[in-house]
């Protein structure tokens, strides 16, 4: 039902694989722009959890497109991502729902929380044994959803993203405010705790406040007082024209209609096509 493909993007040696779903999706829209800084843990360590919160921003969308704002942990094989989704459009109200994007497995979303403009949103992602559970929230009426994720067993989530997703709007909607954050990984190296963590195609301005890092028994444990993404830094990376299925079963494409909203993986990978198929590595 929340199922939506985005069609092969720019590729680069520095781009992520990013995706989620929209229940109110157009079809006609198309992915205008991402903005996004991502804290990426060194090879072989895992998160094991991420928490925190984030402030709803005013809604006004002028192009009937859709606002996606998320925190995510994006798996080491670039193949999907667990969010907690703050969504908006024209209808003039935002949604708050969580879930794993998109495919392999396929899982259905949770149930929307409706929010406003002004409140503060919780999330609660944490590794117990081999199960990622989610709690999130409204902080402001006490609202409370929580999920677990039998099917993400054995997979590995190695970086966390704070995004900011466009279709057929503009971020018109000024500074948009996640705080209060705490990232765990595996491991003892806590380098990749650091104000200059990974910006998109430098893509936003952004500011880190209070940041730390503790290493115990548990591994690194990343404190944040806030990540501020204030502006555009650069013209935003586009993406060609989305398309809806009429399924909730996403089937690949070669000329990439339908379904998960994607980009393809930094560091050694270059292009992914649609259902995050490699067209080309390397």
């Amino acid at each position: 039902m929340k199922s939506l493909l985005l069609s092969l993007v720019a590729c680069s040696l520095l781009s992520p694989v990013l995706c989620d779903q929209n229940p109110d999706f157009d079809s006609s829209q198309s992915a205008s722009g991402w903005y996004f800084v991502r804290f990426n843990l060194p090879a072989g360590e895992q998160l094991t959890s991420v928490t925190g919160e984030m402030i709803v921003p005013p809604l006004e969308p002028t192009n009937g497109g859709t606002y996606y704002i998320w925190p995510g942990l994006e798996t080491s094989t670039y193949d999907g991502i667990y969010q907690n989704v703050l969504s908006g459009t024209d209808s003039g109200t935002w949604a708050y729902f969580s879930g794993y994007c998109c495919t392999n497995p396929t899982l259905p979303w949770s149930d929307n929380l409706f929010v406003y403009e002004g409140q503060t949103l919780s999330y609660r992602n944490v590794l117990t044994d081999t199960t990622w559970a989610t709690t999130q929230g409204n902080i402001d009426t006490g609202e409370v959803d929580n999920n677990s994720f039998d099917a993400l067993v054995g997979k590995t989530f190695q970086s966390a993203v704070f995004a900011i997703e466009l279709y057929s709007e503009s971020w018109n909607f000024g500074p948009m405010t996640f705080q209060n954050i705490a990232i765990t990984g595996t491991g003892s190296d806590a380098s990749w705790c650091n104000e200059t963590p990974e910006n998109w195609q430098n893509g936003a301005d952004y500011t880190i406040s209070d940041l730390s890092a503790t290493v115990d028994d548990f591994g690194v444990t990343c404190n944040i007082g806030s990540i501020v993404l204030n502006q555009p830094a650069a013209p935003a990376v586009k993406a060609r024209t989305v398309t809806k299925t009429s399924s909730a079963t996403v089937t690949p494409t070669p000329t990439g209609n339908a379904g998960v909203r994607t980009l393809p993986a930094s560091g050694v990978w270059g292009c992914f096509s649609v259902l995050l198929l490699v067209f080309c590595s390397l």
